[in-house]
């Protein structure tokens, strides 16, 4: 949890807690075909409640933020650093969900990356097809999302803009999305800019106080734009 808060990066994973808070406080699309269980259980229906709820926490961080959220997800998977309970699909099936998901939004290699996850993983306690209403639960999420303008799209021109700055560590004042996503691959550049092992923490460190920076600057930048408007 710790790296969690002290990582930007890992930000977007965020978005997922964030998107149960909307369903549970505002949306309620979930409840209307599985009731949220009133007492912990595992028995089908509450399973189905407790799966959708997690489904579209992960449609929700993936729409708004684009492929940085399923990245870090990954990470965090392979260092095993979230474990997740029994009212939560397996971790193979939230990939599976994530990678159509990322197919449909135009990113064929991420979608593709997330099925290496491996066959070995266990399954679920129910399947993802048996959520009769999951597909209807996440169009109606979609149509809230996109009320706030949120759905994230790839824009390469931005992405090459972003490149560039972070590569020269250069504050980046423009979108806090695309900066996220192409983060991870300029961060890993940085880093094997050096084989020693201090200087690569201290490449780290600076790294992130540079996206922290970044994203600052920019949450100042929007709020602050009206005025000089």
């Amino acid at each position: 949890m710790h790296s969690l808060i002290r990582t930007p990066l890992n930000w977007p994973l965020i978005a997922h807690e964030i998107g149960h808070i909307l369903e549970r406080q505002k949306w309620n699309l979930v409840n209307t075909h599985y009731p949220y269980p009133t007492v912990p259980s595992l028995s089908p229906p509450d399973l189905k409640s407790y799966y959708a709820q997690e489904f579209q926490a992960d449609f929700i961080a993936l729409s708004y933020f684009g492929p940085i959220f399923p990245r870090r997800l990954l990470e965090n998977y392979y260092t095993r650093e979230f474990l997740i309970s029994k009212t939560h699909p397996s971790w193979k099936e939230r990939f599976d969900a994530i990678a159509d998901k990322l197919q449909e939004m135009g990113f064929s290699k991420e979608s593709t990356d997330l099925k290496e996850v491996s066959a070995q993983e266990k399954t679920s306690l129910i399947g993802r097809g048996s959520i009769e209403h999951l597909n209807e639960i996440l169009a109606q999420t979609e149509v809230e999302i996109n009320k706030t303008g949120g759905l994230y799209a790839r824009d390469t021109d931005k992405e090459n803009k972003a490149k560039t700055r972070l590569n020269h560590f250069t504050l980046y004042t423009d979108d806090i999305r695309t900066l996220l996503n192409v983060a991870d691959s300029v961060r890993e550049t940085v880093l094997q800019s050096s084989s020693d092992l201090r200087k690569k923490r201290e490449l780290e460190n600076d790294f992130d106080y540079l996206l922290v920076d970044s994203i600052r600057l920019t949450y100042i930048k929007l709020i602050s734009q009206p005025a000089f408007n």
